[in-house]
């Protein structure tokens, strides 16, 4: 299997036989080797600017305390049991995925497993003003050092991964208690959908490198071998094996659209500036849906709120196709 399925073929697969389609094709992709690594490496600019990363990371600590950790304690408050059939299948998922997963209510066990990373993006942001120089050279990293680079890439993906997940998990329980296709229910794409479901899997297992005990993980950064990573230095890393070499699992993500901001030369601040405005609406309409679950429960369907949403997720379609341009043009 080399190559992700087309999006006739994800059309012809029911949504059981789409997870499990992907849960075979990223179980095949971890049994690759270590050259994951250097090509990660020969992917990114010859030089990108510490202060790029530094920045880069602070947007997602701030994005997962403001706005993502809190989007899911609401959340979690509000849905105790999943009812959808697609919405228990990702809970499924997650606890047969997910390292350590708080056992019970899906949503609550999801908010926990935020909240675990948060300890580690902190140290990995000590980590990065005592490892790197103003200018990140390429050439001249070693493997803790790219896993550093990784984790903030990954860590940036499942921050914004998240928020769209709760935004369909929202519209699954609203569609499944109102008991028909309503505008909500309808109201995200299927690009859009086929996303969430193909990049679950990929979610969980970042949420696996980025969740776990920060001590144990300060230990595990501090064994990684001090080899450059190079085509030169190739057997050197074959010689130390995954076990060494990706010991946090940050290089098992794969297939999401990678950060343009450190593959290509681009305007930083528009793809910036895109990115905080669709969190941002997301964060909105986050609320508005969780206002319409309520009100679907009560009986009470609001017209007023269901436009709201309609233009928001509009506005965030419109933002996401502008954020999707740039990081398809690193692929």
């Amino acid at each position: 299997m080399s190559s992700m399925p087309t999006d006739k073929e994800l059309r012809l697969l029911s949504d059981r036989s789409l997870f499990l389609y992907y849960s075979f094709y990223y179980s095949f992709k971890e049994r690759e080797s270590s050259m994951k690594i250097l090509g990660f490496v020969q992917s990114l600019l010859p030089s990108i600017k510490k202060d790029r990363l530094e920045e880069d990371l602070d947007i997602c600590i701030k994005d997962m305390t403001n706005t993502v950790i809190p989007a899911y304690t609401q959340a979690a408050n509000a849905m105790h049991d999943m009812h959808s059939s697609e919405a228990k299948e990702f809970e499924r998922m997650w606890f047969s995925n997910v390292r350590d997963a708080k056992k019970g209510e899906f949503i609550k066990s999801v908010e926990s497993k935020l909240k675990d990373c948060m300890p580690v993006l902190e140290y990995i942001q000590r980590m990065i003003d005592e490892q790197f120089e103003s200018e990140i050279m390429a050439e001249g990293l070693t493997i803790l050092k790219t896993t550093l680079l990784r984790i903030v890439e990954i860590s940036g993906f499942a921050s914004t991964y998240a928020l769209r997940f709760l935004n369909y998990i929202y519209t699954l329980e609203t569609k499944e208690i109102t008991g028909k296709e309503s505008n909500i229910a309808g109201s995200l794409t299927q690009g859009e959908i086929n996303l969430i479901k193909t990049h679950f899997l990929e979610f969980c297992i970042a949420i696996n490198s980025i969740s776990r005990d920060v001590k144990k993980t300060e230990k595990t950064l501090k064994a990684i071998p001090d080899v450059l990573v190079s085509a030169k230095g190739k057997a050197a890393m074959a010689a130390f094996g995954d076990a060494k070499t990706d010991a946090l699992g940050a290089f098992n993500v794969r297939g999401f659209s990678l950060n343009p901001i450190y593959h290509i030369g681009m305007v930083i601040a528009e793809f910036q500036a895109n990115k905080y405005k669709r969190n941002k609406d997301l964060k909105s309409v986050l609320e508005l849906r969780l206002l319409n679950l309520q009100q679907a429960k009560d009986g009470k369907p609001d017209a007023v709120t269901d436009k709201e949403i309609e233009l928001l997720q509009s506005r965030i379609e419109s933002l996401d196709e502008k954020i999707r341009k740039a990081e398809e043009s690193v692929q």
